[in-house]
């Protein structure tokens, strides 16, 4: 809500167990501080009970207020955050007014299970690479470096992956932030396995 050029049409919806109970499309809408409501320019609002039209108020050329709307501009108003702005407390609780709002939150839960998983890698990654240390052998520090270095690429591919695969729903939040250190501990322990002792 807030106010528009005289092209746009604002328009509201009064809800009644899943059924509008009111239609009011507007051309413009101003939030009164001192009467604490909105006041709505040129437009008309439909009662509906079911399918029939109860009562229509038209003040095309007037203003109108609706005391039902009671919300000032700062509800409709959010800062802006992106996910790694946040701690996960905040990103949880984020992700909770999103979801009473009825908006898709799958990419953030995404991003909060990650959180948890990208952190582990470190471990992950010392899992995998002990293996390839021993295999590198008297090859020079070059070649542990390059192999590293491989696998980091490998991982931050399979993660980019997996994160895209998540938002589209087609794997849980927590299996899409979690399956790259799934794959790569089982590569660390099937090498680590395959090390003579």
């Amino acid at each position: 809500m807030g106010s528009s050029s005289d092209a746009a049409i604002l328009q509201f919806g009064v809800f009644d167990k899943a059924e509008p109970s009111r239609r009011a499309p507007q051309e413009r809408a101003r939030w009164e501080p001192g009467l604490k409501r909105w006041s709505f320019q040129n437009g008309w609002s439909r009662e509906m009970k079911g399918d029939k039209v109860t009562r229509v108020d038209d003040f095309t050329g007037g203003i109108r207020t609706f005391p039902e709307l009671e919300e000032s501009p700062d509800y409709f108003v959010k800062e802006a955050k992106q996910s790694h702005q946040m701690n996960f407390y905040e990103l949880r609780d984020y992700i909770g007014e999103l979801k009473q709002s009825g908006f898709d939150t799958v990419p953030l839960q995404v991003q909060f299970h990650k959180k948890f998983s990208v952190p582990l890698f470190a471990f992950i990654m010392v899992l995998v690479s002990v293996p390839f240390a021993f295999m590198a052998g008297n090859r020079g520090n070059m070649a542990g470096a390059a192999i590293s270095f491989v696998i980091l690429i490998a991982y931050y591919f399979l993660g980019q992956v997996s994160d895209q695969v998540g938002n589209l729903g087609q794997l849980p939040a927590a299996a899409a932030a979690w399956s790259p250190n799934a794959v790569f501990s089982l590569f660390g322990l099937y090498f680590l396995s395959r090390v003579r002792t």
